[in-house]
């Protein structure tokens, strides 16, 4: 199956969207049909999950490509292979080497694995071309309008 006929799912806490998420996500938007956002809801993080979800959907909304912005509890770096598959995708695209390597040993070793459909894990470099600013996060706001 090529890119362009895949499902890509990428997580992260996003916290606070900055041009590198948003860059990252627009290259996966030009390479696959379609690109689940998880957004991942921890304590520690200093805006609410759903505003920075909200903002996610907001710039993406003018993006080519076609997104889904949804909001997880789990950390993919502990996540099961249960709760991974409730997700549909056939590519996780992540720039965390440790959660892609944990997420690849959980569901290639797990007892079922030979029953269910391969799925590719995709490092994908962190483009952070900007510091994480409001000024910055508007700029490239309006440079994509």
């Amino acid at each position: 199956m090529k890119d362009a006929e895949k499902v890509c799912l990428i997580s992260g806490r996003f916290d606070r969207p900055h041009p590198g998420h948003i860059r990252t996500l627009q290259l996966l938007g030009q390479r696959f049909k379609k690109v689940l956002v998880v957004v991942l809801d921890h304590n520690e993080q200093r805006y609410p999950v759903q505003y920075r979800a909200q903002i996610l959907r907001e710039i993406l909304e003018n993006s080519k490509g076609c997104y889904d912005v949804v909001v997880n509890k789990y950390h993919f770096g502990q996540i099961s292979v249960d709760e991974l598959l409730k997700f549909q995708f056939d590519t996780y695209a992540g720039g965390n080497l440790d959660v892609l390597s944990h997420l690849e040993k959980a569901y290639y070793s797990s007892p079922t694995a030979t029953c269910r459909r391969p799925i590719e894990f995709l490092y994908v470099d962190r483009p952070y071309l900007f510091e994480s600013s409001t000024e910055r996060l508007g700029q490239l706001v309006r440079d994509m309008a």
